[in-house]
């Protein structure tokens, strides 16, 4: 919430003890947990501020909304009581996003920067030895509704080329008519390392690139190598990962959830 405040470079500090009053002017919807109809309900107790939700009686909120409410109210005063744990269990989702600086309605530009997002959660795939079973898309867009679709692959796949076809293919329908405020891509399902099926078919060619392209990367940086149709675009790099997944050994990876109720 705090780097989506503050473009471009998206720094933030907010003192301990002052999370209440950083949250408290903002819009309710910037409050994870809240979708449309959340959203709606909360507008008929006349709240629409997250300071006006935290100065609700939590009474109010149970009645209205549930449990659900004394999370909300919690939430709203920058209060969470679950733990933050760390290694041990195996990733289960690899994922990139990024928020656009000024909301982008050009299809071209949103699938470009689809293809950048899938480079990069492909190669980390690639580079820890696994390959997704299922590809998923987050899209958010100028008025914070947040939507996720996701598909799964005929075979399992660490290429790019793959990834992005489906990834496009779930993204097109979504961005019609709306503006885009943030875009990710995320691979899940894993199998075995390096498992092969014994009916997948790869361009013995086209693997030799990838592995050539992933080595000088290594060597000389991600930006060594780039694709003729990201150069010069002006994307931002490096991506935002999802920062509870992936292979690199965290846990309490969140599932993509739907915040269209």
């Amino acid at each position: 919430m705090g780097s989506d405040l503050r473009k471009p470079d998206g720094l933030v500090v907010v003192q301990p003890g002052e999370e209440a009053a950083f949250l408290a002017p903002l819009e309710i919807r910037r409050l994870w947990g809240i979708g449309p109809k959340t959203a709606d309900r909360l507008h008929g107790l006349g709240v629409r501020t997250i300071g006006e939700l935290a100065a609700l009686p939590v009474e109010t909120l149970a009645r209205a909304l549930g449990d659900h409410g004394g999370t909300l109210h919690d939430r709203a005063l920058g209060i969470d009581s679950d733990p933050v744990v760390g290694g041990g269990e195996a990733a289960k989702s690899v994922s990139h996003e990024t928020t656009f600086a000024v909301d982008v309605t050009d299809p071209a530009e949103i699938e470009r920067t689809l293809l950048a997002l899938t480079e990069g959660v492909s190669a980390r795939l690639r580079a820890a030895g696994i390959r997704a079973g299922t590809v998923a898309v987050k899209i958010r867009d100028s008025q914070f509704r947040t939507i996720t679709r996701q598909k799964s692959l005929p075979e399992p796949s660490d290429l790019t080329d793959t990834i992005w076809r489906v990834a496009l293919e779930l993204t097109r329908p979504e961005i019609r008519g709306k503006k885009i405020r943030l875009l990710g891509v995320s691979a899940t399902q894993f199998g075995a390392p390096e498992q092969i099926s014994m009916f997948e078919v790869v361009d013995a060619k086209q693997r030799r690139v990838v592995d050539a392209t992933d080595a000088v990367r290594r060597r000389f940086g991600d930006r060594a190598v780039t694709r003729g149709s990201l150069l010069h675009r002006g994307l931002p790099a490096p991506f935002e990962r999802d920062p509870a997944s992936a292979v690199e050994g965290r846990v309490g990876v969140p599932k993509l959830e739907d915040d269209v109720e």
